[in-house]
């Protein structure tokens, strides 16, 4: 029986796109051989031929896969080029470029692939390594920027090296340990020396800011996170425009870290109109439309904390956390799952019994968008969309729980809030 095709890019219909692993394979090689340039000696394993979109998934893996051997049988030959080199090296940062994309809409398999990345990204670096020593580069770094030899240590510098750190770094994307972060801090701190060494300052500035990214989420400040991503999807929008998939990457950072800095409602939207610019661009089959879809089922996730009342008196304690369903009886109760465990708003959903509580015995988690309802003195806001940022007990005679509220139409001022004055937002209204 013959190998089924595939088709893992962005070409649509019943017959556009599709063919044999192998077929695609025998073409790059040929395209391969005929290249003039890097990008064309790049392209055929990296970019679908009718839809010019890059492959992905494990047909990108495969294929990558395929062009490192190619490259090593083809190139790595004894006194090989510089050239040639770097064109092994090519093949291994498309490799490892390959996995790391494929691992974003599995997350799950995160740490099942970090060993073979990290040999893949050693192999890269034992390649730059061996190139200099072979070439005797250690003066090409202080020869005029205009020379032959300057450039080419430039882009060995740049392209491979200062990449290779910052992959080892992104293997702790996931993890905000203080072990896995100060490690992920080194290795960008090593890719800026890289990039001052040889020149390039934008991207030396950019791993200041990630380093700053770095050390904002380890001290829990999330706000110092937000700041980045937000300037790098703002440049890539400006660089790429809204449809490009770097664009639609940096988008989905950019909503990750407004859901952690509890800017739910924001984060929504992003995600939403993300997926709306894929599956119009990419199809629905696309990473860059499947990575939001599963965003956005964790930023519709609400949370509430139980209320406890505590002993001898009328005031409420914190008490566990459990996922809203949506309400009964007309608001007068809600079904919730749980307990959930942790505090991050990505849990998936676990296994946990269904219920049923008084809404006036739980008030909405921090990070939940709520709407306004039954105010008197701020009537004003009621029916206002916003999300709940900071928990408080008054100082009356009650202890009453305020809740503040972050409210989506900026011109409003923030507002502490009684629980039983907001409703939980399941589906947010329309813009």
């Amino acid at each position: 029986m013959g190998k089924p095709i595939v088709r893992d890019c962005a070409c649509r219909g019943n017959d556009a796109g599709f063919a044999h692993t192998s077929c695609i394979i025998k073409y790059a090689k040929q395209k391969c051989e005929q290249a003039l340039s890097p990008d064309t000696f790049t392209m055929p394993w990296e970019q679908c031929p009718i839809c010019h979109q890059d492959y992905q998934n494990d047909l990108a893996i495969q294929l990558a896969g395929a062009f490192v051997s190619f490259a090593e049988i083809t190139y790595d030959h004894p006194r090989n080029d510089l050239i040639d080199k770097m064109k092994i090296m090519d093949a291994l940062r498309l490799h490892i470029q390959s996995i790391r994309s494929g691992l974003l809409s599995r997350w799950e398999k995160v740490n099942s692939a970090k060993h073979e990345i990290e040999i893949l990204i050693h192999k890269l670096l034992e390649k730059v390594d061996r190139a200099k020593e072979e070439h005797d580069m250690k003066g090409w770094v202080h020869m005029d920027p205009t020379t032959t030899e300057f450039r080419k240590y430039k882009h060995i510098c740049s392209a491979y090296e200062a990449y290779g750190y910052i992959c080892f770094g992104q293997l702790y994307l996931l993890s905000n340990s203080e072990e896995s972060t100060n490690f992920k801090i080194s290795c960008y701190e090593k890719a800026r020396e890289i990039y001052q060494s040889v020149g390039v300052e934008h991207l030396s500035k950019h791993m200041t800011d990630e380093i700053a990214r770095a050390r904002a989420k380890l001290e829990g400040n999330y706000e110092g996170d937000l700041i980045g991503t937000k300037k790098r999807y703002y440049s890539s929008l400006e660089d790429w425009g809204e449809n490009s998939t770097q664009s639609i990457m940096m988008g989905i950072s950019y909503a990750a870290s407004l859901r952690l800095a509890n800017c739910s409602i924001k984060a929504e939207r992003l995600v939403t109109k993300l997926i709306a610019i894929s599956r119009r661009v990419y199809g629905d089959e696309h990473r860059c439309y499947k990575i939001p879809c599963k965003l956005l089922n964790q930023c519709k996730s609400r949370f509430i904390h139980k209320l406890s009342p505590k002993s001898g008196g009328n005031v409420f304690v914190f008490g566990p956390r459990y996922k809203a369903l949506h309400y009964v009886n007309d608001g007068t109760d809600c079904l919730v799952n749980g307990p959930i465990s942790g505090t991050s708003p990505f849990n998936e959903d676990e296994e946990g019994q269904t219920f049923r509580i008084a809404s006036s015995q739980f008030f909405p988690a921090i990070g939940c968008p709520v709407i306004c309802h039954g105010l008197m003195n701020a009537s004003h806001l009621n029916g206002k969309l916003g999300d709940v940022r900071s928990v408080s007990v008054a100082k009356d005679s009650g202890g009453t729980l305020r809740l503040g509220v972050y409210f989506e139409d900026e011109s409003l001022k923030t507002a502490a809030v009684k629980p039983e004055n907001l409703r939980i937002a399941f589906d947010l209204p329309s813009v």
